[in-house]
């Protein structure tokens, strides 16, 4: 080691290499670097989609009130208290998600004690409402599409409590899962 960082790492810095042509000539004795188009490799085929899901009657209504709460304080058209633009934005982004997303930090927010009456209030109701929803027309419509795809499917989600909830439901019914 301290033989190649004599030849081949510059002494005053030690990310800079010395002697860059002597340096390839010896990995290319070691090491072949190819590209997939030259060595015929073929990856399963893949299709990218989106679907379009109507939420339940009780998601609507609550993804509906989050969005008004959040959509009038962000207006400012009253006032937020201590919830940050940041807060409220990553709110709205859960309930895009799903319920079980926005359900924890419904809950954390509301357990605030910095909070406006007001928003206090809003937000108890917004969480209560949240714990009691069942339904998920997104887990729903995947289970679908499970049993209708004989492929294995890779589903992407930004938050780790619809990671949970969908593994919980699928397991549930019968599938294999790997986070």
């Amino acid at each position: 080691a301290k033989r190649f960082q004599r030849q081949f790492v510059d002494s005053r810095d030690k990310l800079a290499p010395r002697n860059v042509d002597k340096l390839h000539e010896l990995l290319a004795e070691v090491m072949v670097r190819n590209q997939r188009s030259t060595v015929g490799l073929q990856f399963t085929r893949r299709w990218a989609r989106t679907e379009r899901i109507d939420l339940g009657p009780a998601e609507r209504r609550l993804y509906d009130e989050v969005a008004h709460f959040v959509r009038t304080r962000l207006r400012g058209t009253e006032k937020s208290g201590v919830l940050s633009r940041m807060a409220l934005i990553v709110l709205q982004m859960e309930m895009g998600s799903s319920t079980a997303a926005a359900c924890g930090t419904l809950d954390k927010l509301a357990e605030s004690d910095r909070l406006e009456d007001a928003d206090a209030i809003s937000l108890l109701d917004l969480a209560s409402l949240a714990a009691g929803i069942r339904e998920n027309a997104k887990a729903d419509r995947l289970l679908q599409l499970l049993e209708d795809l004989p492929d294995k499917l890779v589903v992407f989600t930004q938050f780790r409590a619809t990671q949970e909830m969908l593994r919980s439901r699928l397991e549930a019914a019968g599938h294999a899962v790997a986070l």
